[in-house]
């Protein structure tokens, strides 16, 4: 089951629960999330969204992602579509944060940098594939390839 609330300033509702109701359909249906997404600047913090777990479980259930409120409409839809890659890591328990401890299917990748973290890499991979299957539907030939990298 997923429950959704989108919040924020020029919060593109009908397009987020669009978007996250579709690849909870086509990646997440056999979990139980939780999901907030608020739309704010985040020019300051230097980012476009970002993804954090709402709960202090080890495979957190309750997600927030945070998006930049200004950004056209495609790029919009790849930022959230990395983001809700991250919510699909941490539900299958892929990565997992401990403090300060940053786990990627159980190898500590704490020190290494951002461009070279393994789920950043494959969110940043999957972002244009999502947005097109996003856009086209086309949830046979799109989503097997989609599932094939998640599974790497």
């Amino acid at each position: 089951m997923l429950i959704l609330e989108i919040s924020g300033h020029h919060a593109r509702k009908k397009l987020t629960r669009s978007i996250c109701e579709w690849f909870y359909t086509k990646f997440l249906s056999e979990h139980n999330i939780t999901l907030e997404v608020n739309f704010r600047g985040l020019r300051r913090e230097g980012v476009w969204g970002w993804c954090v777990s709402d709960d202090d479980k080890i495979i957190p259930e309750s997600f927030l992602i945070e998006i930049h409120n200004r950004m056209e409409v495609d790029d919009y839809v790849k930022v959230l579509m990395h983001e809700l890659v991250h919510v699909w890591q941490h539900a299958r328990g892929d990565l997992i944060y401990k403090g300060q401890i940053a786990l990627w299917k159980n190898i500590d990748y704490s020190d290494v940098d951002y461009e070279n973290q393994p789920w950043e890499k494959m969110a940043l991979k999957l972002e244009d594939e999502l947005y097109t299957a996003y856009l086209y539907d086309d949830s046979y030939f799109n989503c097997e390839r989609i599932r094939m990298i998640m599974e790497d």
